[in-house]
C-alpha cells in the first residue's frame, strides 16, 4: 500500500476541524442526548426558553448566536450553568432589532461532558415587543399621546389626556368615566420580575369645567399628560395639562377656580422608596389671564387668550430645573372684533430649598391668528444640566436656542429651518442631547440635527426618513446624541414588527418609526420599527422616547383600538377601530410599544 503524505497544514486543519466538531456537539460529542422540545416564549424584552429533561443530565448549557443589524457576532454563552429545564433571558440591555436573526440553542451535560446541540432556534422578534394599555382603557382617551423614559429604562410614563376619570391625585378611582379629557397618566416599572404598572397619577384638581353657552362642553377639557417628562432616575414627573382652568398664578396657587379654562398648568410629581408617588407642586405661569376671553369664528370655536401653558414639557437630569411652553400666551389685550395677539413663550423654573419658583420668561416673536392648540408647536427640550433649552419661534418657525449665562438667559442662536409648515394636528418636535451639544428638529419633511461647538452651530444632517412630504415627524435622542428615533405616523407600510415591507403602502396612517445611529459625524439607518398589531390609522409614533442610555425606545400610537388593558394584553382585537378618525389625539384607545 503506497505511503500518502500530506501537508502539515492540512493536518493541523483536520485536528481543529475535529476539535470543532466535539465542542460544538458534532459526531463525537460526548454526554446525554439531546434536549427535546426545545421551545419559547415571549415577555416584553424577553425570552423564556423551555425544554425537556434529558435522561442523567446534571446541567444544560445555552448558546446565543447574536448576528444582529450590524452583521455576525460570535456566539456566548448565556445564563451560565443552568440547573433547570427553563431559562428567562432578558434583552433589556439592547434595541430590539440589534437581536435580528439572533439564534439559540441548548444542550444537556452530565460529569463526562455536554451531549450534542439542539436545532437552532430563531425566535419571533416582533411577540417580544412590549405592549402597554391602560389599566382602564377606554375609548377617546388618547392614552400614548405622550412617553417618557428615564435614564435606564427602567420607568416610563405615558399619558392620555382624553383619559375621563373624576379621580384626584394618586391611585383613585379608575372605573368613573364622567369628566371627558380630564387625562391620566400612567407610571411602569421594569423589576427583575419584569414589568408592571406603578402609578395611576390625576391632577390634583380633576373637575367638570363649565364652558359658557353657546360654546361646546368639550372646551372644557383640561387635559392633564398632554405631556410628560421624567428626571435621569425617574423620580421625578412633571405633566402639562394645557387646557387647565384655573387663573392662579406661581407656585401653589388656587387650583380650585375656573375663570381662566384653556390657561393650563403644571404638575410635579415625586416618587420616594422607589414606589411611593406624591404631588409635589402645582405650576402655573406669573403671567396667567384673569379669565378667559371666548369668540365664535366661522371655522369653529376658540379661545382667545389662553397660553395653553403645559403644551409641552421639559425636565433636567436631576429633576430640579422645568422648561414649559405656552404656545399661545396673550400678551396684548384683546381689540373688539380683532384677532388676539399671541408670543409663543417659554418658561424656566428651578427647584430651591424644596420649593419651585420661576427662573426665566423667554417671549418669542408675535403672531396673529386664530387656531386650536393642536396647530401650534408644543415642543420644548431643556438639555441634561439645565442650562440649554431648545424651542421654536412663531411666526418665523426658526429654531431658538436659549442658554443660561451665569444665571441669566440669553438667546444663543436662531436657526432658520427650511420647508417647516403647520398642517391640521401636526406638533413639530424638537430633541437634545445631555450635553445640549447635540439638537434634532422636525420639519415638513426631514429631521436637521444640527451641532453645537463653543457656542456656534452648524447643521450636521438633514435626514429624510420618507420620500413623503406629509409626513408627521416625532423625535428622541439619546443622552449622548448618537441615537435619534425619528416617526412618520402617517407612514402607510402594512409591515409588522422590525425591519419589515417600507415599500408597502396598503395600510394609511398605521405609522412607523425609523432608527439612526451617529459614528464620529455620519448618520446611518439602523432600523425601520413597526407596531407589532399594524392597522390603518393607529398612527404609531404619534410619540417617541428613548431611555438616556438609548437601549430602550417606548412608541405611543393612540389611534390603536385594542380594549385589552395592562402589559401585554390581547392585540389582535380591534373592535373599536376609527371610533373617531381624524380626532387626534384622541382616536381611539391607544397603546404603547417598547423596543
Amino acid at each position: 500500500m503506497p505511503l500518502i503524505f500530506r501537508p502539515l497544514g492540512t493536518l493541523l486543519l483536520s485536528a481543529t476541524l475535529g476539535l470543532a466538531l466535539t465542542a460544538c456537539g458534532g459526531s463525537e460529542a460526548s454526554g446525554p442526548e439531546v434536549p427535546a422540545g426545545f421551545t419559547v416564549g415571549y415577555g416584553v424584552k424577553t425570552y423564556s426558553f423551555g425544554w425537556n429533561a434529558s435522561a442523567n443530565a446534571t446541567r444544560y448549557e445555552l448558546f446565543e448566536d447574536p448576528d444582529g443589524a450590524v452583521g455576525p457576532q460570535p456566539e456566548v454563552q448565556i445564563g451560565g450553568t443552568i440547573g433547570s429545564t427553563s431559562y428567562a433571558h432578558s434583552v433589556a440591555s439592547q434595541l430590539l432589532h440589534e437581536r435580528v436573526n439572533a439564534s439559540y440553542r441548548v444542550r444537556a451535560c452530565d460529569a463526562s461532558g455536554c451531549g450534542a446541540w439542539t436545532a437552532a432556534l430563531v425566535p419571533d422578534l416582533a411577540k417580544a415587543i412590549g405592549y402597554f394599555k391602560a389599566s382602564n382603557s377606554g375609548e377617546t382617551e388618547g392614552y400614548g399621546a405622550s412617553v417618557a423614559l428615564s435614564a435606564d429604562g427602567s420607568t416610563l410614563a405615558v399619558g392620555a389626556p382624553g383619559e375621563a376619570s373624576k379621580a384626584i391625585g394618586v391611585e383613585g378611582a379608575q372605573a368613573d368615566n364622567s369628566v371627558p379629557g380630564a387625562g391620566a397618566v400612567y407610571v411602569f416599572t421594569r423589576s427583575a420580575s419584569g414589568w408592571r404598572q406603578q402609578a395611576y397619577l390625576k391632577a390634583s384638581n380633576t373637575r367638570t369645567i363649565p364652558i359658557p353657552a353657546p360654546y361646546p362642553a368639550s372646551m372644557g377639557r383640561a387635559l392633564f399628560g398632554t405631556s410628560v417628562s421624567l428626571s435621569a432616575d425617574g423620580n421625578t414627573l412633571a405633566v402639562g395639562a394645557p387646557g387647565e382652568a384655573s387663573n392662579a398664578r406661581g407656585i401653589n396657587g388656587d387650583q380650585n377656580n375656573t375663570q381662566a379654562p384653556g390657561a393650563g398648568a403644571v404638575y410635579v410629581f415625586q416618587r420616594t422608596g422607589d414606589t411611593t408617588w406624591a404631588q409635589q407642586a402645582y405650576v402655573k405661569a406669573d403671567n396667567t389671564v384673569a379669565a378667559t376671553t371666548y369668540r365664535l369664528d366661522v371655522q369653529g370655536y376658540y379661545y382667545l387668550n389662553s397660553a395653553h401653558f403645559g403644551s409641552g414639557v421639559s425636565l433636567s437630569a436631576d429633576g430640579r430645573q422645568l422648561a414649559v411652553i405656552a404656545p399661545r400666551a396673550s400678551e396684548e389685550a384683546l381689540s373688539a372684533g380683532s384677532p388676539t395677539v399671541f408670543a409663543r413663550a417659554a418658561y424656566v423654573f428651578s427647584l430651591q430649598d424644596a420649593a419651585w419658583r420661576q427662573q426665566a420668561y423667554v417671549s418669542t416673536p408675535h403672531a396673529s391668528g386664530f387656531g386650536s392648540a393642536w396647530n401650534v408647536d408644543s415642543s420644548i427640550a431643556m438639555a441634561a444640566d439645565g442650562r440649554t433649552v431648545a424651542l421654536r419661534s412663531w411666526p418665523d418657525e426658526d429654531l431658538l436656542v436659549l442658554a443660561n449665562d451665569g444665571g441669566t438667559w440669553k438667546q444663543q442662536a436662531r436657526l432658520p429651518l427650511p420647508g417647516v409648515r403647520m398642517r391640521g394636528f401636526v406638533v413639530p418636535s424638537t430633541a437634545l442631547a445631555a450635553d445640549g451639544n447635540t439638537l434634532a428638529v422636525s420639519t415638513a419633511d426631514s429631521a436637521l440635527v444640527f451641532v453645537r461647538n463653543q457656542g456656534a452651530w452648524t447643521e450636521q444632517a438633514a435626514l429624510r426618513p420618507s420620500a413623503r412630504r406629509d409626513e408627521y415627524l416625532t423625535l428622541a435622542l439619546s443622552n449622548d446624541g448618537n441615537t435619534l428615533a425619528v416617526s412618520t405616523w402617517a407612514d402607510a407600510s402594512g409591515a409588522t414588527g422590525i425591519q419589515g415591507d417600507r415599500a408597502d403602502t396598503s395600510v394609511p396612517d398605521a405609522g412607523a418609526v425609523h432608527l439612526y445611529q451617529r459614528s464620529s459625524a455620519a448618520w446611518t439607518q439602523r432600523a425601520y420599527l413597526k407596531a407589532s398589531n399594524t392597522n390603518q390609522g393607529d398612527r404609531f409614533g404619534r410619540s417617541v422616547a428613548l431611555s438616556g442610555d438609548g437601549r430602550t425606545l417606548a412608541v405611543g400610537a393612540t389611534g390603536e383600538d385594542s380594549k385589552a388593558t395592562s402589559i401585554q394584553g390581547d392585540q389582535s382585537d380591534n373592535s373599536s377601530a376609527d371610533i373617531t378618525p381624524g380626532m387626534e389625539p384622541y382616536s381611539s384607545y391607544g397603546a404603547v410599544y417598547l423596543y
